[in-house]
């Protein structure tokens, strides 16, 4: 087997092991921030630059940033992230560019006969709006997506939705969390096969300890058309 072919399997096998009964669309459960990577995946109640596509609520804690990341997987993977958010008022408006480039394939056919490379990318863009009004201990959020993907002469474009809140408990310096991610329609399929999005509900909790720079964070997900957690 190519070798890397082989690291893309597993990388993608890892890479969203919470939603094994989804095989389409892995790119919306994909890292593509070194913070992501560090959690595996998790850290719903925790700001970080991908807030936005987890619990896009926690937006209003970012406020005017700018974040790049560039990382390299094994077998020539490759993902990058670039987002811009900025405060007008109350609210809290980003603006994201995501890729995962999946590297340089062989393509043979069912004679072994070679059909020459293809290549497999996938691409997301995302506009997304979060608020706390002041005095409330009440955020909200929510992000637009356009998701596109890629496999040779292939291709599947997706409408993407995630909406989150998150209530705040001042006297514990905690957060309980609870979003809707990638919910939204398919506007092409690879296939005639109907492929379903990977729509999850996600409880989280996040928690700042008093006497030690550190925050502890759980959650909970549940996939709509997984039977399990």
């Amino acid at each position: 087997m190519n070798y890397r072919l082989f690291f893309a399997t597993i990388f993608l096998l890892s890479s969203v092991k919470e939603i094994q009964a989804q095989k389409s669309f892995t790119g919306l459960h994909s890292w593509y921030h070194p913070h992501s990577i560090s959690m595996a995946g998790s850290g719903y109640g925790i700001v970080s630059a991908e807030s936005d596509i987890k619990n896009p609520a926690l937006l209003n804690e970012r406020k005017d940033s700018f974040d790049i990341s560039i990382l390299y997987y094994p077998a020539q993977i490759n993902a990058g992230l670039v987002s811009l958010s900025k405060t007008y008022g109350n609210r809290i408006c980003s603006m994201g560019l995501r890729y995962m480039d999946y590297g340089l394939f062989s393509g043979f056919d069912e004679d072994g006969i070679s059909t020459g490379s293809y290549t497999s990318q996938e691409s997301w863009i995302t506009v997304s709006m979060g608020e706390r009004q002041t005095g409330r201990n009440l955020a909200w959020g929510a992000t637009l997506g356009g998701f596109f993907s890629q496999l040779e002469s292939y291709r599947s474009n997706v409408i993407t939705l995630t909406i989150g809140a998150l209530l705040y408990i001042d006297k514990m310096e905690a957060t309980v969390g609870l979003s809707m991610v990638n919910n939204g329609v398919v506007i092409r399929q690879f296939t005639n096969n109907k492929e379903r999005l990977p729509v999850t509900f996600v409880g989280s909790f996040g928690k700042k300890l008093k006497h030690l720079p550190l925050e502890i964070s759980l959650d909970i997900g549940k996939e709509k058309h997984s039977p399990g957690w």
